[in-house]
């Protein structure tokens, strides 16, 4: 019997030693391996940590919201509005979490409550800028102009270059009676949003430019330059297809387009299209003599198709002119300008 308890003491004793190597210290910071989760996109384990962490502390604002991001990334509208009411449930002054609601009310179709909760998170956090243009969409949703027109205008007021902003109120303008003040506000639209794809063109987001020229071509229909750059980005993602036809659209609604010939006339020398792009370099030049590239372009393109002399004959221009690229390919043949 001695034995046998002995043997009892040493399992007992054993088991305690094992349970303090592997247990989790109850310090670890769940919210935060949550937050990291969350960054690296890793949304199932941060709505476990999130839970972990009320599990912890089951009046943990942050983490509540937080999991109710992460559910409206995950589509689960209802748990994200679950969670979002809980965290304002326990601290009534939590505009980032009234905001939050708001936006998944306006998911759910809820206008009248998403206009309430952008009306509570204003009053917590008059800062809260965006605020102004979400509660206007929202106010539109329910047919309120005036207070959708009045939105619209104090977050033009706040941002000057909201171009959102502009197209929308252009529009509540519109359906008011206030045709000039509507037209007035799609002009601006049209400049911001194009200025928008320029700025996001030149700093690679080629995405967010082609939707910026499209919200342009939705306005204005026939904007030639809108086709023309919403081409450049499209040939830069490589859709060839998609740049042809609108380089061919900005030809359509603007025959002088030389820019667009030209850009049609690159890519159609990708595709292998000789004669297409001859045909483009050629417009191009007729359009504007002085288009030292278009001569080069061509004269490449003649030169690829045993054109010799009408390839020296393009490249003599372009060198003329100083194009550098143009001497060297003469100065590889033994040619002179």
């Amino acid at each position: 019997m001695k034995i046998v308890s002995s043997l009892f003491l040493f399992l007992a004793i054993m088991l305690v030693a094992q349970h303090r190597i592997i247990a989790v210290p109850a310090t670890v910071n769940y919210y935060k391996l949550g937050n990291e989760k969350t960054a690296a996109r890793d949304y199932s384990g941060a709505i476990e940590d999130y839970t972990k962490a009320i599990g912890q502390d089951p009046n943990n604002a942050k983490a509540y919201n937080n999991r109710g991001s992460v559910k409206m990334e995950l589509g689960e509208l209802d748990g994200a509005l679950e969670d979002y009411e809980k965290a304002v449930h326990i601290k009534p002054d939590y505009a980032e979490a009234y905001y939050n609601n708001a936006v998944a009310r306006n998911e759910l179709g809820d206008y009248i409550g998403a206009v309430a909760d952008y009306t509570k998170a204003l009053e917590l956090n008059p800062r809260f800028i965006n605020i102004y243009f979400s509660r206007a969409a929202a106010k539109d949703r329910i047919g309120d102009n005036e207070g959708a027109l009045a939105d619209y205008t104090k977050a033009i007021e706040l941002n000057p270059d909201h171009a959102d902003a502009y197209n929308n109120r252009g529009v509540t303008r519109y359906k008011l009676g206030d045709k000039d003040g509507s037209i007035a506000d799609l002009l601006q639209a049209v400049q911001g949003y194009f200025r928008n794809g320029l700025a996001k063109a030149d700093k690679g987001d080629k995405k967010g430019a082609i939707e910026d020229y499209t919200k342009v071509i939705g306005i204005t229909a026939k904007n030639a330059d809108a086709y023309n750059n919403r081409g450049n980005a499209r040939n830069d993602l490589g859709d060839k297809e998609g740049a042809v036809s609108d380089y061919t659209k900005a030809i359509e609604f603007n025959p002088g387009h030389t820019i667009a010939y030209f850009n049609r006339g690159v890519v159609k020398a990708s595709q292998n299209d000789k004669q297409g792009a001859i045909a483009d370099f050629t417009k191009a030049i007729e359009y504007d003599p002085q288009y030292v590239k278009a001569f080069y372009k061509r004269g490449m393109v003649k030169s690829e198709l045993g054109d010799e002399k009408g390839a020296l004959e393009d490249m003599k221009q372009a060198a003329k002119s100083g194009f550098e690229s143009a001497r060297q390919f003469l100065k590889t043949q033994g040619k002179h300008w």
